[in-house]
């Protein structure tokens, strides 16, 4: 009798009303999200540097991203609980969100492949762009593009909106569709403008992290909105803030520990240095045999990228590819991969007028991450200058 009580009232709910959440939350829960812009607007007049640090692989940015859509889908598997549980319904649309947001959190940490080291199949390392063992990057930038827009458009704002229609709202119900709460729409749009607007390099990185947090902040509304079907215990800011803090904390303990892993291995780094090197000879050679300019002053590229789009394929069989002959794996020889199983780079940097002029190799190094600014190679990357003019 009570599960029947409990059915009537959520049926209710969902014919009569919106998903209910407190003005509070849905204020805080706003202002976190917006947050993540005004914080790095401040970081970029006043400190770029922890910036674009902060915005690299396996730095604090990607974990937050990670624990903020690993948390969104340990909630939305709760709420297709509390939604079978309280209406039989078979609670399809919530777990799939919940498989998307999983699947979304191991895709911004390649499937643990920074964290283990592990060198992925080659069938990633030759068709995706970043050689890293995830499929978004698989995919063309257009789609890629267009998937996120979609995600952002549709789920956060479009499906709640339709939402506030009764006949809709009565139809969704029945299919067993819970959108998420219409409150927090403004933080979806003001991610889609952030991604229109691209005002910062890495602006991705920030869309990506509001996605996560309005992922999560939605599950725990729709959560909350399926337990308590008498509507007397609302989402609380109080569960978000902690939350939030918990999400803070582990990003900056895995950063840490990702970190101090990465450094272990003094072994490696002067099997880089020997690579780099022919690595240097064979970019040496390529430019003076070359017909036409391979190298511009705005390059910054993995070098198999580079290579595949320059079509250089001396670089197949130069020093670098002998090296195999004393023991470097054919695999890393084929896709210009160090011993820590991240891309080689080229970069090349142009003072005003072209005056002055400089052409890097170099390696993320131990921490697997990029330390380097222009004109210099610093923090643990490994690299030398192939070509400098004007100094």
């Amino acid at each position: 009798m009570a599960k029947i009580d409990k059915k009537e009232k959520l049926d209710q709910k969902s014919t009569f009303s919106l998903i209910q959440i407190s003005y509070t939350s849905a204020l805080l829960g706003n202002f976190l999200i917006f947050g993540v812009i005004i914080t790095a607007a401040v970081l970029i007049m006043y400190n770029r540097e922890l910036y674009y640090a902060g915005v690299q692989e396996d730095q604090v940015i990607e974990w937050m991203t990670f624990w903020a859509f690993f948390s969104a889908a340990i909630i939305y598997t709760q709420a297709a609980f509390w939604q079978y549980r309280e209406t039989s319904k078979i609670p399809w649309f919530l777990l799939s969100v919940a498989f998307f947001c999983l699947f979304v959190a191991m895709e911004e940490i390649s499937w643990c492949q920074r964290l283990f080291g592990y060198r992925p199949p080659a069938y990633f390392l030759e068709q995706n762009f970043q050689q890293e063992f995830n499929v978004h990057n698989v995919l063309d930038k257009f789609y890629r593009d267009l998937a996120l827009k979609v995600v952002i458009l549709g789920f956060g704002i479009l499906l709640p909106a339709v939402w506030l229609i009764p006949a809709v709202r009565r139809l969704f119900w029945k299919i067993a569709i819970v959108p998420p709460p219409i409150l927090f729409a403004p933080a979806f749009l003001a991610a889609y403008i952030l991604f229109e607007v691209y005002p910062w390099r890495y602006s991705g990185e920030l869309v990506e992290l509001m996605l996560g947090f309005g992922f999560v902040f939605s599950a725990m509304g729709i959560s909350f909105f399926l337990k308590n079907p008498d509507g007397r215990r609302l989402f609380s800011p109080l569960w978000m803030i902690s939350l939030v803090s918990v999400i803070v904390l582990l990003s900056m303990i895995l950063t840490s520990v990702s970190s101090a892993r990465l450094r272990n291995q003094p072994e490696l780094i002067e099997i880089t240095k020997k690579e780099i090197i022919a690595l240097g000879n064979d970019f040496r050679k390529a430019i003076r045999l070359a017909k036409d300019p391979i190298v511009h002053c705005k390059l910054h590229n993995r070098i198999f990228a580079h290579v595949e789009k320059n079509k250089i394929h001396n670089l197949y069989d130069g020093y670098f590819w002998n090296l195999t002959k004393q023991g470097l794996p054919e695999e890393r020889a084929e896709f210009f991969i160090d011993p820590w199983n991240t891309a080689y780079w080229i970069w090349q940097v142009c003072g005003p007028e072209k005056k002055q002029m400089k052409i890097f190799i170099y390696s993320f190094g131990p921490n697997r991450r990029r330390d380097s600014v222009p004109w210099k190679i610093s923090g643990d990357d490994i690299g030398i200058p192939i070509y400098e003019s004007g100094f």
